[in-house]
């Protein structure tokens, strides 16, 4: 039962549970909203007409598995014991970073769902003073992937992907640290706005990691030959698409067709990066 109890005595009992989500400003909010029924007061009053323990604050965790994934922020309640059943409710508020909820995201089993532990404890006020009040065990509760889709339509959460691109640090040694040096400057090119330098970089990114390829990219003709295509194996293809890249920051490319503008520029920065990132996990 998920009961809570006051020197043994239970004194609440959650019936349900659900959850939400909600935006925030930079922190969305995934919420928990538990329904509370508090015992009648003559369940729990003592003989001496001592006033029935109450209810003040809940809190709590949440986790998946043994993974941590944020704490419930701490909420003031008070929940009497009357001469009935009573009814509670109350929506317990957790903030996520952006990083948690691709943690959580990472953490998804093969159908899209996951389950989520919820570790919630009451603080009781009663006969004996203040009294920390948790339920027996966590309160698991199946979220489908539709559950998910929602609570993160709920939170107007965009996942704007991002990568780590290795450029500084320590972080690539030889032979790939030229190529990480070039890439540093694609993206200070990319910072200040200068399309045509940010390409030339990519390039001379691109041109570094050819010499690092253990497949030799696919002739151009072959891009043609619908069968030929269709054969390649996974590292062909990586390979085509490095090849792409370093045709994309080819400056003859683009000085029949047009200056490439900041839109372009920026997806050929980011393949150039994910294309680094590749090479450098190798």
């Amino acid at each position: 039962m998920n009961n809570f109890s006051y020197r043994g005595a239970g004194l609440a009992t959650i019936n349900s549970l659900r959850l939400s989500g909600a935006p925030g400003v930079g922190r969305p909010h995934l919420l928990v909203e538990i329904a509370v029924t508090m015992q009648p007061a003559s369940a729990v009053q003592r003989p001496d007409n001592t006033p029935a323990p109450l209810v003040v604050a809940i809190h709590g965790d949440l986790s998946i598995g043994k993974v941590l994934v944020a704490p419930l922020e701490t909420s003031l309640v008070e929940w009497h014991c009357v001469n009935h059943a009573q009814q509670n409710r109350e929506v317990l508020r957790a903030f996520v970073s952006f990083e948690q909820i691709r943690a959580i995201d990472a953490l998804r089993t093969a159908d899209g769902g996951f389950n989520l532990d919820i570790w919630l404890q009451a603080q009781i006020q009663g006969y004996d003073g203040l009294l920390p009040a948790p339920l027996p065990g966590a309160i698991r509760e199946n979220v489908t992937a539709s559950d998910w889709t929602r609570i993160l339509r709920e939170m107007k959460f965009e996942d704007r992907v991002t990568f780590e691109v290795p450029v500084d640090g320590g972080r690539v040694g030889p032979p790939l640290d030229k190529a990480a040096a070039y890439m540093r400057a694609a993206l200070d090119k990319l910072q200040m706005r200068q399309w045509d330098d940010a390409l030339t970089k990519c390039r001379e990114v691109l041109t570094e990691l050819q010499q690092f390829e253990s497949t030799p990219a696919p002739g151009w003709a072959d891009w043609a030959d619908r069968p030929k295509r269709e054969a390649w194996t996974p590292l062909e293809r990586v390979a085509a698409l490095q090849a792409a890249a370093r045709h994309a920051t080819h400056p003859g490319a683009h000085a029949s067709i047009g200056v490439a503008s900041e839109h372009e520029v920026r997806l050929v920065v980011t393949m150039t990066g994910a294309l680094l990132r590749y090479c450098a996990s190798r």
